[in-house]
């Protein structure tokens, strides 16, 4: 199934940072909120495995890092607070890199170039909310670890009766260069050509949400996670419109050639299921929707 889901981001976001540091699975920080609206939960110890550790490649157990690239601006998966990177997907794969054995280094990067960076070995892996595609699988390695679907939201009390499914004539905001965006852009085309949509876009997913709040658009489209966070942190500002469609898996990106590495992914999120600790950091960040039972490398 195709996935509207976040595809790419302008080139033209250029680095907030080279080079985010070394963190650690339990020192996570961040804004983070439960499925109920309040911070949550501490995460258990994580003890790394020296099996997994071998799975990693030579260079990267040498070092005791992996370097991971990712578009920070992306709330609540992974954005900046300061010159940090935080989010759900950061302490998920601190965590998942901590049972391996090493430290993560973020590295901040355009979306539509972590891919290629990773293929070029400029990047050992990269987790930025990539949906599994097939034709991602052709050049990478994939492993998933979350399901998100597509996740309409409006002001509270929905003032102007916005119904998802007739969206002509509305003014809808979304993040540049997302699917959310080529699917209104296509109902333009195909719907909606005598009462267009007014298609907000934004290059940052909170200016959507801002937008909502304010009134400036009717409405908001965005990847479930992204949605279900806003309206948490809205403070009773905005609510869900409908539910959620076109569910598919994110995963991390990993290099074609090495599958002892997407293996030792996989285990590892395993454990980390097993341990509670996987649960724990995605009730941290309110996304236990989303979680799966079980982990595949290039399930598509």
């Amino acid at each position: 199934m195709k996935h509207p889901c976040r595809l790419a981001v302008l080139a033209s976001l250029l680095p907030l940072a080279a080079t985010v540091g070394c963190s650690n699975a339990l020192e996570t920080s961040g804004s983070p909120v439960g499925a109920s609206g309040a911070a949550t939960a501490s995460i258990a110890p994580i003890t790394p495995d020296a099996a997994l550790t071998a799975k990693l490649p030579a260079k990267v157990q040498s070092a005791k890092k992996i370097v991971i690239g990712t578009n920070a601006t992306y709330k609540p998966n992974e954005y900046t607070e300061g010159d940090k990177i935080v989010g759900m997907d950061i302490d998920l794969y601190d965590a998942v890199f901590e049972k391996m054995g090493v430290d993560v280094q973020w590295q901040q990067s355009p979306f539509d170039l972590i891919i290629t960076g990773v293929q070029a070995s400029k990047y050992d892996a990269g987790v930025s909310s990539f949906t599994i595609t097939a034709e991602r699988e052709k050049s990478v390695n994939m492993v998933s670890y979350l399901n998100a679907g597509t996740l309409w939201a409006v002001k509270a009390g929905n003032p102007l009766g916005i119904d998802r499914t007739k969206p002509c004539g509305h003014t809808i905001a979304v993040e540049t260069g997302t699917m959310q965006y080529d699917e209104l852009a296509a109902l333009q085309k195909t719907t909606c050509t005598a009462d267009p949509i007014d298609i907000k876009s934004f290059q940052e997913q909170a200016d959507a949400t801002t937008a909502v709040i304010s009134g400036r658009v009717d409405a908001m489209s965005a990847d479930s996670p992204i949605t279900d966070y806003a309206i948490q942190t809205a403070d009773g500002a905005m609510e869900a419109l409908g539910e959620s469609y076109d569910s598919a898996p994110y995963g991390i990106v990993l290099p074609k050639a090495d599958t002892e590495l997407a293996e030792g992914v996989k285990q590892a999120l395993e454990a980390l299921k097993e341990g509670g600790q996987y649960d724990a950091i995605l009730a941290k960040w309110g996304q236990t929707d989303g979680a799966i039972d079980s982990f595949e490398v290039n399930p598509v």
